[in-house]
């Protein structure tokens, strides 16, 4: 066998793999780089800290000033005292939760359609019940695979697929919400990955995979405040910083707080950091007082505020996004023990009901170690694995609706 200057063989196939020695020295220059990241964000962590006391303290103030404020970065306006709440888990409630996995359009193995499953998770905990569910649904119509986006007609890729299936699992907590239920969801409410701007959005067709998106969300919270049901949406993990952008408001020098005429950004007044900055630093140095709480996460900052069982104050999105839909969106974070999460939940979410939706989470969570149980069996009904994934695609070739490219038959096939 002829073997090309530069290419080793190991015998008559020779199977590329990924080069684990060179990721290997790689990944390690990356744990040391991430420890000192962290050492340099725990004085930026205390100077958010410092923001949080000083915000506790202002009373009505702060809504004011947060009010007043013109920012280049969203803030959370709070809605209740800046201090951790005691939640008391509650057990006598019925949970609805969906989750939703997809196969996407490949365009080498011609597959002219894509699938979405939705999962269904219904328990009760008053009757021990449940009943857990799985819907898929394949699209293929000239609409669905090229369908309406944003005014123009396109592939559906990715974006598009995830879209229908948010959609859809919208569509199936509403057919199955009633009275008393607890519906949950994974990931946040506000779609500014889908469309940010409600002005563009009220200009486009109800066709749209955009506004038909945003339509089944209205939809669904709409049906759970006629019943009078509960709705969260679980965020784990979540990397938001909504919280900190209005420590910032605090942090800022100026009355009001307007960044379009920031006198740091200008050369008017000059800012010494607070910071103690030794040797290099892997941050930008603050040029300005709000930047002395960059780069941290409302995450980071309220595992130092809540203790396991504790949640945060609740807060409003501002999110431009949010004027999409009928009702503005809320938020709490919650310690469950295990990570900071953040829970979102429609602003007619009463004090009390809003107790007994976190009561429920935090019962969800203890029950899911660590993560809502009815999502993760939601999220088991739902996924679509890779076995399925070849078994979908065989089906789609025994009915002549598939006929792979040149380059997938290629790249299946044994290489030199």
């Amino acid at each position: 066998m002829q073997v090309r200057r530069g290419a080793v063989s190991t015998g008559p196939y020779d199977a590329r793999v990924l080069d684990l020695a060179s990721v290997a020295a790689q990944v390690k220059k990356m744990g040391v780089g991430l420890a000192a990241l962290s050492q340099e964000t725990a004085p930026r962590l205390a100077q958010a800290l410092v923001a949080w006391e000083r915000a506790a303290t202002m009373g009505p103030a702060l809504r004011d000033r947060v009010a007043a404020a013109k920012t280049s970065w969203l803030v959370a306006e709070p809605l209740e005292e800046l201090h951790a709440y005691d939640v008391t888990p509650v057990s006598d409630y019925r949970v609805l939760a969906s989750d939703g996995s997809q196969i996407l359009p490949d365009r080498h193995d011609h597959v002219p359609c894509f699938l979405v499953n939705v999962g269904l998770v219904e328990i009760s905990y008053i009757e021990g019940t449940a009943r857990l569910t799985s819907t898929p649904s394949v699209s293929w119509s000239p609409d669905e695979v090229y369908p309406l986006v944003g005014g123009s007609r396109q592939e559906a890729d990715g974006r598009v697929v995830g879209a229908r299936r948010f959609a859809g699992e919208c569509n199936a907590l509403k057919d199955a919400i009633s009275a008393d239920t607890v519906a949950l969801m994974d990931g946040t409410l506000l779609l500014w990955w889908l469309e940010p701007d409600p002005d563009r959005l009220r200009g486009l067709h109800e066709s749209d995979v955009k506004v038909a998106t945003f339509a089944a969300l209205n939809e669904f919270l709409g049906e759970a405040l006629t019943v009078g049901a509960l709705v969260g949406s679980y965020l784990s993990a979540p990397r938001t910083n909504d919280v900190v952008s209005m420590l910032k408001v605090v942090l800022c020098t100026e009355d009001p707080v307007d960044c379009d005429r920031c006198p740091y950004d200008s050369g008017k007044k000059a800012w010494h950091a607070q910071l103690e900055i030794a040797g290099a630093s892997l941050l930008p140095v603050p040029s300005k007082p709000c930047e002395e709480a960059n780069p941290v996460t409302d995450a980071s900052l309220f595992r130092s505020l809540l203790a396991p069982g504790q949640r945060s104050a609740r807060f409003r999105s501002h999110a431009k996004v949010s004027r999409a839909y009928d009702a503005p969106i809320d938020f709490v974070y919650l310690n469950v023990g295990s990570e900071i999460s953040r829970l979102e939940f429609p602003a007619w979410t009463t004090s009390s009901a809003l107790e007994r939706l976190v009561g429920a989470v935090f019962d969800q969570c203890d029950k899911g170690m660590g993560y809502p149980v009815a999502l993760a069996e939601a999220h088991e009904q739902a996924v679509v694995r890779a076995a399925d994934r070849r078994s979908f695609l065989e089906l789609a070739r025994r009915n002549g609706v598939s006929r792979p490219s040149a380059k997938l038959a290629r790249k299946r096939m044994g290489v030199l």
